[in-house]
């Protein structure tokens, strides 16, 4: 409904003036324009964020992420030098592969302190 010029101003016409103005706007726009996601540069930079304070956190390992077969995100963690018997048998695995970096960095840390404690 258009608002008479010559209405007074009371809080019905500035209600009805914000309705309108918010009805032309989106539909310009379409229902769906306005998204709550980050850009996908910006996802990109929290993920090299992530991979370079693990890289610096576990320095004995390749940290690097990527898609599982279903399309997932992964993250991966490659030792550099293959672990010898010794930390084999404490349970050292060469490759750990997670879901999150956060349960990457969870399960380096416990690899880490089962390699110690046999040490």
């Amino acid at each position: 409904m258009p608002i008479r010029p010559d209405a007074p101003p009371t809080l019905d016409t500035a209600a009805a003036a914000r309705a309108e103005t918010a009805a032309r706007f989106n539909a310009t726009r379409g229902p769906r324009a306005i998204s709550t996601a980050p850009p996908l540069d910006a996802v990109a930079d929290i993920r090299e964020r992530q991979r370079a304070v693990l890289t610096a956190t576990f320095p004995a390992w390749t940290i690097t992420y990527g898609t599982d077969l279903f399309g997932g995100l992964t993250w991966i963690a490659e030792l550099r030098d293959a672990p010898s018997l010794e930390l084999a048998t404490a349970g050292v695995e060469r490759r750990v592969q997670r879901g999150d970096p956060i349960e990457l960095m969870t399960a380096l840390t416990w690899q880490i302190e089962t390699a110690s404690r046999r040490f």
